[in-house]
């Protein structure tokens, strides 16, 4: 395959070494600012080609801030980007990412505040694994060959994961299982029923649900607080869309009402863990549910002024947002994104009605480039 010289300036959002000196932007994986070699190309889009590292010999001018990594599938698999340097310099990465995003929205220096994960490896709660039983393969695919890599020690899931993924490799029993000769295994902890082992089944068929839960209780911890200095009351409204199991709200406790909002099964609807929640199926990506939904709680506001729009859509963001609040006029508005470019579109929207209080940067992910944000907006009286 071909080789192509790189010198690598930055990083970019997806975690990816850039280099500048061809004819056009070259993005290196599993590279760091300050170094230089050969990579193997292995594709291009547009104006830009990819490279990837084929071999450490390749490397011919290694970053300060390079360690070996902890994880031994660490250099062909395409799960983690930053266990080549250490937990402070990959915070430093993911920062250095929301804040060009951030540039976008075109106000003042705007400085989020980092929430770095207790834990690098053993947190994920949650595990996909690929299979071919012709090829008698289990792992994760890789986006360049299309081939199944196997990972049987990855280092992000919880101990007890762990252990099971080591189980099927060194056993071979998932070969027995019934299914289609190529598939996917998910391997979770439920919070009812202890470790799960599920075959071609949809991603969280038993309900979304945080990887990362020590994480997840400080977003709601910091939730919790900021709302708190809200000054919200006994009768506060709050509406809470894409709020699955109500995860984000449940703990909000001064308030009235709580509806929670996301495509549910209508007869099995989540169980509240607050007083005031109640849940509500509608499909938001659906302009005639979304007409349904503004409706509905616009006929509320009518006696019950929206006080807090809480939001976590998916990786695509949720356009109407701008419509939704403009009709609403909540006076808070707290959007939790794991996708900055998204987020930033959205809240551009925003912004002639709204102003930023606060910006957080939540690792739910550690070792990949993967983060959570959460941008709190109050409205411009």
């Amino acid at each position: 395959m071909e080789k192509i010289p790189f010198k690598i300036v930055h990083m970019d959002g997806l975690g990816q070494g850039v280099s500048k000196i061809l004819d056009k932007p070259t993005f290196v994986s599993k590279t760091l600012p300050e170094e230089e070699g050969v990579a193997t190309f292995t594709g291009q889009r547009k104006k830009v080609a990819f490279a990837q590292l084929a071999s450490p010999s390749d490397l011919q001018v290694a970053s300060p801030s390079r360690v070996p990594s902890e994880c031994p599938h660490f250099d062909q698999c395409p799960g983690c980007q930053y266990l080549h340097t250490s937990y402070e310099m990959e915070l430093k990465f993911k920062e250095a990412a929301l804040c060009r995003e951030l540039l976008k929205l075109k106000l003042p220096t705007l400085v989020p505040g980092i929430h770095a994960s207790a834990e690098r490896f053993g947190y994920r709660n949650r595990l996909t694994l690929h299979y071919d039983k012709g090829q008698k393969s289990l792992g994760i695919v890789s986006p360049v060959t299309n081939q199944i890599l196997p990972i049987p020690q990855c280092r992000l899931p919880v101990m007890e994961i762990q252990k099971i993924v080591a189980e099927l490799y060194a056993t071979g029993t998932w070969q027995n299982a019934e299914g289609p000769k190529q598939g996917h295994i998910e391997i979770y902890q439920h919070p009812t029923f202890g470790m799960q082992i599920s075959f071609n089944l949809p991603y969280a068929h038993t309900g979304f649900s945080q990887v990362h839960q020590s994480m997840n209780q400080n977003l709601i911890n910091w939730l919790q607080a900021a709302t708190t200095q809200c000054n919200f009351n006994d009768q506060t409204f709050i509406v809470d869309l894409f709020g699955g199991n109500g995860n984000l709200s449940k703990m909000i406790t001064r308030c009235s009402s709580i509806h929670v909002i996301d495509k549910y099964d209508k007869q099995a609807l989540p169980k509240s863990g607050h007083p005031g929640q109640q849940f509500f199926s509608f499909d938001l990506y659906n302009d005639q549910d979304l007409r349904t939904l503004q409706k509905n709680i616009l006929k509320k506001t009518q006696t019950h002024p929206l006080e807090l729009l809480i939001l976590d859509p998916p990786r695509s963001g949720f356009t109407k947002i701008a419509t939704l609040a403009e009709a609403w006029k909540p006076a808070h508005i707290f959007y939790i994104s794991c996708a900055p470019d998204t987020l930033m579109r959205d809240i551009k929207e925003l912004l002639p009605f709204y102003s930023i209080q606060n910006i957080q940067l939540f690792d739910m992910f550690p070792g990949t480039f993967h983060f959570e944000t959460v941008i709190h907006l109050r409205h411009n009286v």
